[in-house]
Order: structure tokens, then C-alpha cells, then sequence
């Protein structure tokens, strides 16, 4: 049974913290995403997610690719992309587990990416299932949300990031599908909700100029950000409920001259992620605090 499947905690010594870091970012295992709460910083990637600590880095296991993680009343919970296993902070002994959706999926792009926690609820940016509410006192499903977007019927977005503010929900989406005979792609840009999930704004990219590509959402220093690609976008957050359109303020590329490869964690001005750089033969690959 799932509940059985990510309960492993091992200590393991480091001698070097940055050579570890280092040596996680190199590592092929799977896609790179970081959460730091405090001084408690995290990285997974494929199925191990990593608490860098100042003299060990301790280990917790899973059989599922982890998507997303995040604290909450004294737990851990960890994403994968059908259920939510959580574990105790402080012996990382393992809580309970339950499913994120009660549908069925059959496909990729309806599981789940990415998560937020608001007042005792936990919201999941569930693909093209939408937006899954989830009561964290008895770790039920309380509701879904289908987004109702501004494009052909028939077309499929999905929802990739998720970040909350002020009590709201501002949860990015990137298309699914294509219409060849119209040349035109599903949904791309943001959805802004309140907490009960009633849709506030929904503000699209140009898509004659850029595309998104899973987007995520941070919400640091006055800015709504996201990752595209190699870049980081930050859209204003003052005026999101004004905008026709999503266009980000600034699009960070340069990073010192490195290059961003994972999904990063940003706080009081400092961006946490893994980066590479190509010397002409090969890639190099490190972990950075790049101070924006």
C-alpha cells in the first residue's frame, strides 16, 4: 500500500556541504525543484528528497517522483503526483499519506504538479484536472476547481505552479493542446482565486510573442515569479489585477554566467537553485545562491 512507500529517513555524514550540493545538481535522476523555509532548506529530485543540514544531509526516500514540498504545522508534505505523504518535523517520522484527486487519471498531464497551503487547506495545481481544496484536518478532499478559460472547446491547459498571497491563489497554467486548423494553443497565463476557489482574474499571455513552458509560481519581494526555461519572468504584483495581459517587468537570463537548470526556491532577494555552464566540451554543473 502507498502508505507504506515513503517512510525511510537516513542521516548521511557530509563532509563538504557545497561539494554535496554540487554533487546533487549533476546528478540525472530526475527533474530539480528546492524549497527553503527558515533555515531549513530542501531539494528533491526523482524520488529522494534531500534536508541540507549544517553537518549531515538527511535523506527521505520515496517510490514516486516528489513534485513539490512544503511545511506546515510542524509536518513535512511531500507531492508526488497521486498522493501526499507527511512526515514530522524534527524525527521525519512518517505521519499519514492520502490521494490528491478521487478521478481517475489516464494521462500525464492530469497529475499533480505543484502545491500551495492556505488556513488549515492544501490547494493542488492538478494539471488538467485543475485545482484540487484538500482539509489538512482530516486530510480530505473537500473540492475541485475546473478553470474556466478563455479559449476553443476542446482545448486542454494544465496547471504546472501555485503560490498564495493575501489570501488569494494565483495559480499559473501552460497549454496542452494545439489546433492546427487554427493555428492556435490552449490557455497560457494566470488564474488569480480566493481561497473558496471562485476565480478573481484570468490573465493571458501573448501567445503571438513567447509560450510558456510549466510554468512555476513564487511570490517574493513585490513580484509574482516565474520560471520558463533557463530564465526566471517577474510580473508586478500591484498590477495583476489591472493587466490585460501576463508580460513580465523583467526576464532574468544571466546569472553570473551560469545558466539555471532547475526549478529554483527564491527568498529575500536570493534565488536557491542548480546551474550549469558549457566550457565548449562539456557541461558543468553547481549549486549557487545568486543574490538578484
Amino acid at each position: 500500500m502507498k502508505q507504506f512507500l515513503l517512510v525511510l529517513a537516513i542521516l548521511i555524514s557530509s563532509v563538504s556541504a557545497q561539494a554535496s550540493l554540487d554533487q546533487f545538481c549533476k546528478s540525472k535522476k530526475g527533474d530539480t525543484g528546492h524549497y527553503k523555509n527558515g533555515d531549513n532548506y530542501y531539494i528533491y529530485k526523482g524520488a529522494f528528497l534531500y534536508k541540507f543540514e549544517e553537518d549531515q544531509i538527511r535523506l527521505i526516500f520515496s517510490k514516486y517522483e516528489i513534485r513539490s514540498v512544503r511545511e506546515y504545522d510542524d509536518k513535512i508534505y511531500i507531492l508526488t503526483p497521486d498522493y501526499v505523504f507527511v512526515h514530522r518535523l524534527g524525527d521525519y517520522e512518517f505521519v499519514t499519506s492520502f490521494p490528491t484527486t478521487d478521478q481517475q487519471m489516464t494521462k500525464k498531464h492530469q497529475t499533480a504538479q505543484d502545491m500551495a497551503i492556505l488556513n488549515d487547506k492544501l490547494f493542488i495545481a492538478h494539471g488538467s484536472l485543475g485545482l484540487i481544496k484538500i482539509d489538512l484536518l482530516g486530510n480530505s478532499i473537500e473540492s475541485n476547481h475546473q478553470f474556466d478559460l478563455p479559449h476553443e472547446r476542446g482545448q486542454v491547459s494544465t496547471a504546472t505552479g501555485i503560490d498564495t498571497y493575501n489570501g488569494r491563489l494565483f495559480v499559473m497554467l501552460d497549454n496542452v493542446t494545439y489546433n492546427f486548423s487554427t493555428k492556435k494553443r490552449a490557455y497560457e497565463g494566470l488564474v488569480i482565486l480566493d481561497e473558496n476557489m471562485n476565480q478573481q482574474r484570468v490573465v493571458p499571455i501573448r501567445q503571438n510573442r513567447e509560450a510558456l513552458h510549466m510554468p512555476k509560481a513564487i511570490i517574493s519581494g513585490g513580484f509574482l515569479i516565474s520560471r520558463n526555461m533557463q530564465n526566471l519572468y517577474f510580473y508586478k504584483l500591484s498590477e495583476l489585477d489591472r493587466v490585460r495581459t501576463l508580460w513580465p517587468k523583467r526576464r532574468l537570463y544571466d546569472f553570473a554566467g551560469v545558466d539555471l537548470d532547475s526549478n529554483p526556491w527564491i527568498s529575500n532577494g536570493q534565488v536557491y537553485g542548480c546551474f550549469n555552464r558549457y566550457d565548449g566540451k562539456g557541461f558543468e554543473y553547481m549549486h549557487r545562491e545568486f543574490q538578484l
